[in-house]
């Protein structure tokens, strides 16, 4: 706790910025820090690093990371990876050490596929939808303490994409959620625009029509700059959404 203190001590609020019901508050660090890690799209536009399917048969709440570099490689929870069996999300951060293979552990977000359509796994442009990822991330902390597992509910994960989908009118053959991404990728990038990181900002306050809708605070202001993208779509999905 007194870590946790010591990091939220460290931090200022800074200006607020808002676009189409959605408004950042960005949480500034005093005292920037340099990061000695790669982030996961760093590390697969570098080849240093590999996710498939944990075996040729698959398992849906499990993947195999294979991490070729010797720097550590940052995984974010939410962040979604497409191809290989079925698209997934990963279900918690992981900090996957250099030179080593990591189980990491999954949620499927492509209910009606199961089969290759790539031997491996790329990043897409966002994290799950932060209403679902935040259910989402409840269970997962439920199931670590009763079970010492991370897995999700995976049922209910397909129901909040089934609700997405019809909210937003996107339709996916496969139960896809980066349908309603794909659907509305213009409007979304308008908000990635519009809330820039600013200088020094290493997480935010995130509120959806006058709600607080989540926090998200890294380590360093050069990982808050890279991952902000992804993470500002996922809340703007909701934004959104007119259910």
């Amino acid at each position: 706790m007194n870590n946790i203190n010591a990091v939220l001590n460290n931090l200022d609020l800074g200006e607020p910025l808002s676009h189409e019901g959605l408004s950042i508050f960005p949480l500034l660090r005093r005292e920037p820090l340099a990061r000695d890690y790669l982030t996961l799209d760093e590390a697969l536009a570098a080849n240093s690093a590999v996710i498939t399917e944990i075996s040729e048969g698959g398992s849906v709440p499990n993947l195999l990371f294979r991490n070729k570099g010797e720097q550590a490689v940052f995984l974010l929870d939410g962040d979604e990876l497409v191809g290989a069996k079925q698209n997934r999300i990963l279900n918690i951060t992981i900090l996957a050490p250099g030179m080593k293979d990591t189980v990491i552990p999954v949620s499927c977000v492509e209910a009606g596929r199961w089969s290759h359509n790539s031997p491996d796994f790329s990043t897409a442009p966002r994290t799950q939808f932060s209403a679902s990822r935040a259910k989402r991330s409840a269970h997962v902390s439920e199931d670590i303490a009763a079970n010492c597992q991370r897995r999700s509910d995976q049922g209910e994960v397909w129901l909040d994409i089934s609700a997405k989908l019809d909210s937003l009118g996107s339709r996916s053959d496969t139960d896809a959620v980066e349908s309603a991404f794909k659907d509305n990728e213009s409007s979304l990038n308008d908000f990635v625009d519009k809330l820039q990181p600013q200088e020094n900002q290493s997480g935010a306050v995130f509120c959806i029509n006058g709600r607080v809708s989540g926090m998200e605070l890294f380590d360093s202001q050069d990982t808050c700059k890279a991952l902000m993208p992804k993470i500002i779509r996922s809340y703007a999905l909701d934004a959104i959404d007119p259910s």
